[in-house]
């Protein structure tokens, strides 16, 4: 139900209700990859980064097939804007090694030259 009532509140433009919505719906054991998503990009739109992380190390250690893709862009992001190079480029190593998009691997380089 709070999912539901979270995306009423993102079509209708209240963004922060909608993501109180979603994180209560992850509380109750909603832990699909859209939603982790919205949530991941709701704590990252806010610069509360240090929360996002706790998300993504929750998500991995419970399921960790669910870190990939998008999933795991995430990850690497959040881990940049806190600072952690080496993980931040470990994450996106395992991104590039298994991403057909030409992006990832410019990303990984970009992190590699960055740091």
């Amino acid at each position: 139900m709070p999912r539901a009532l979270g995306k009423l509140e993102e079509v209708s433009g209240n963004t922060d209700v909608a993501f109180q919505h979603f994180r209560t719906a992850m509380e109750l054991g909603d832990h699909s990859r859209e939603l982790i998503m919205q949530v991941v990009q709701g704590y990252m739109q806010r610069k509360r980064f240090d929360e996002a992380d706790q998300e993504l190390r929750t998500l991995a250690e419970n399921q960790p097939k669910l870190i990939s893709g998008d999933l795991a862009r995430l990850a690497w992001t959040v881990a940049w804007q806190r600072n952690e190079m080496d993980r931040a480029i470990q994450l996106a190593d395992d991104v590039a090694d298994k991403s057909e998009d030409f992006r990832d691997q410019i990303w990984r380089s970009e992190l590699r030259f960055a740091r």
